[in-house]
């Protein structure tokens, strides 16, 4: 005569349906951290084929040595790829070196590649409200912060002291200049700070705003813009469940060199 089994009590139920609620969690996990993984590799690899394609050594002619230190671009083929292209960010001393796009929102462009592929890295893109001509008071440029060192991830080491003194300069590349930018502000803030006011409609409510970026850099730069300055501003999230912390770079006009 068979025995009965031998009934699980209430724990025991409650134990297995938590250990199968974890596997549960692990694979999930698992199948996460595949995916975000994949989404880093291809996003590397498509803008590291747009800099093998883009940058150019020289202008092709015998009177252009190469020995000024400054990127040269294939501009139509940028725009080729991507009419919203406006410049292309470089900041010496990191890993920063990306096309910048502006859309019609600020929305559209942050899980979009500059070519147009779906992607959790998006691409570098100026706030839908600012000049595309990169002439107002106050440009703002968005990036995220990526977990394998991509985008504007590297905007958190100008906090660090030793690292702003001996990196100091922001390069914006466009048909034919190249604008040279000096940081003066480097802070870890909010969605809520006023860096990303760009309506500023004269001269005294400028300067006031300029003395507020200053005072709120963690390092002290030397640098005081006047009331004829541009201005460009670097935004990139914090991260580690910090949803609204931000890292901001911001940068005065020095300089234009013509190419």
């Amino acid at each position: 005569m068979k025995k009965n089994k031998k009934s699980k009590t209430k724990t025991e139920i409650i134990l297995d349906t938590l250990i199968v609620l974890l596997v549960g969690v692990m694979l999930f996990s698992g199948y996460k951290l595949v995916t975000s993984l994949n989404e880093y590799r291809k996003g590397r690899a498509e803008y590291d084929d747009i800099r093998n394609q883009m940058i150019r050594t020289s202008d092709g002619s015998e009177s252009d040595p190469v020995t000024d230190g400054y990127l040269r671009f294939d501009f139509n083929g940028l725009r080729t790829i991507n009419p919203d292209f406006k410049c292309w960010i470089d900041i010496p001393g990191t890993r920063i070196s990306y096309p910048v796009v502006q859309g019609k929102d600020n929305d559209y462009y942050l899980r979009r590649t500059f070519s147009g592929n779906w992607n959790v890295g998006g691409v570098i893109f100026l706030d839908y409200n600012a000049l595309g001509e990169l002439n107002g008071k106050n440009t703002v440029i968005y990036g995220h912060r990526m977990n394998d060192g991509s985008m504007f991830t590297d905007l958190k080491k100008f906090l660090d002291r030793s690292f702003a003194e001996e990196n100091r300069e922001v390069h914006l590349y466009r048909e034919g200049e190249v604008l040279i930018y000096t940081i003066f502000s480097a802070s870890k803030t909010d969605v809520y700070c006023d860096c990303y006011q760009m309506v500023l409609p004269d001269d005294e409510t400028f300067m006031n705003w300029i003395a507020s970026q200053v005072a709120r850099s963690e390092i002290d730069f030397g640098v005081i813009p006047d009331e004829n300055s541009r201005i460009l501003t670097l935004s990139t999230c914090v991260g580690n469940g910090e949803e609204t912390g931000r890292y901001v770079v911001q940068a005065v006009l020095t300089s234009i060199i013509s190419r």
